[in-house]
């Protein structure tokens, strides 16, 4: 029980059966699968259905899948044979790797409906924002890893021409020594004696990217494979950040699976103005992840924190698709909005509060600590918290 390679024709189109115990319970409810998450919406689409099939007709109803507008990822199916039938779901992508991640939402998102029946059921998502999220990914935010993908394949030769750019523009400077100190008294000075972030993006790049913070970028890279290896995320969801410098953090970028990301690829951000100071400059530059602003505005909330996380969790999860925090009242929730929204950073904010973490409405949580470990250890700590009252409520 699992996933299985089906298909693939029709250009890059990628069909994938799907199936697990979850999948058959949920089928044989008898309802469509209606988002209760934003990954949801985003990457399978809602609502899926239901379709009950004969096993002769399923190579017609992979077909129909594979030429079918984009609207929705996937398909329940009831396959009858005889006296048997087998519950399963079909999914698509536009390539493997999209329909793999698929795959593994789909799954979070049953096992979720199912768990949520203890704490009072999920609550679905509109229908215009669950259309909404579905065309952002599929005409922008899906397509930032093939371009990153097309960018690695010339990275050598990016880093290179890179190095010279910054190197010529300080060719009047007697050493590179002098250099690097220059930018490190520049990233101690006080906010307003900084220079400005036009000067500093365009003269200091190579040397935040190979002298600055490269433990803190090493430590993104590692933290965020940590986050995968646990099942914390999936694809690229999710997102890091850690405080740098006073008003600077360093984040993840949008777009880029764990597996792939390297300490260069982390942006530089401005905690004040959520502006990006430095990034892969190139005609498809890396990018802050799109929730740059849920973790500025943090920032700026809160002195003491250092280091946010957050995560796509599937235990969780069931309390966000559900709009609810946990009942000892120590991780609340907070109000629902779009994803990448200033009014979402402002609502997950508010939830936070003094506390070291907080369930975002039909979206995941957020954890945040003194440093990017201590965050993940929240994070993690969250997780299990949340597994265990779901295990004790189902147990009542």
């Amino acid at each position: 029980m699992g996933t299985g390679f089906l298909d693939n024709v029709k250009g890059n189109n990628c069909v994938l059966v799907v199936e697990n115990e979850y999948i058959d319970t949920f089928v044989e409810r008898g309802q469509k699968l209606e988002a209760s998450l934003d990954d949801v919406a985003q990457i399978v689409g809602s609502p899926v259905e239901i379709l009950s099939v004969t096993t002769s007709e399923m190579k017609l109803q992979v077909l129909k899948i594979q030429s079918a507008p984009e609207v929705v990822g996937a398909v329940f199916c009831v396959e009858r044979n005889k006296d048997k039938s087998r519950k399963f779901a079909l999914v698509r992508g536009r390539n493997f790797g999209e329909a793999e991640i698929c795959a593994e939402v789909l799954k979070k998102a049953v096992e979720v409906e199912l768990r949520a029946d203890v704490i009072g059921g999920t609550k679905a998502i509109s229908s215009s924002n669950c259309k909404f999220m579905r065309e952002k990914y599929l005409n922008s935010y899906s397509k930032m890893e093939s371009l990153y993908e097309r960018e690695q394949s010339i990275e050598n030769k990016f880093l290179s021409s890179h190095k010279r750019a910054a190197l010529n523009q300080w060719e009047n400077r007697e050493t590179l020594e002098e250099t690097k100190d220059e930018v490190s008294e520049q990233m101690s000075r006080k906010p307003s004696e900084q220079m400005n972030e036009k000067t500093l993006k365009r003269q200091s790049s190579v040397f935040f990217i190979e002298e600055n913070f490269i433990q803190e970028r090493n430590n993104l890279v590692e933290l965020g494979l940590k986050l995968q290896k646990k099942s914390l995320v999936q694809g690229t969801w999710g997102n890091l950040s850690v405080r740098v410098c006073g008003d600077l953090m360093l984040c993840t970028p949008s777009g880029i699976s764990y597996d792939k990301l390297r300490a260069e690829d982390m942006v530089l951000v401005n905690i004040l103005t959520d502006r990006s100071l430095m990034t892969r400059e190139s005609s498809e530059g890396v990018k802050a992840t799109s929730e740059s602003v849920l973790h500025t505005e943090i920032y700026r909330r809160r002195k003491d924190v250092n280091a946010i996380i957050h995560t796509h969790s599937k235990y969780a999860c069931v309390f966000a698709a559900a709009e609810k925090g946990f009942p000892d009242g120590k991780i609340n929730v907070s109000d629902y909005a779009p994803a990448g929204s200033r009014q979402l950073a402002n609502n997950v904010a508010d939830a936070l509060d003094d506390s070291e973490g907080a369930i975002m409405a039909h979206h995941g949580m957020v954890a945040v600590g003194t440093d990017l470990f201590d965050a993940f250890e929240k994070a993690v700590e969250v997780e299990k918290e949340a597994e265990k009252l779901l295990g004790e409520l189902g147990n009542d």
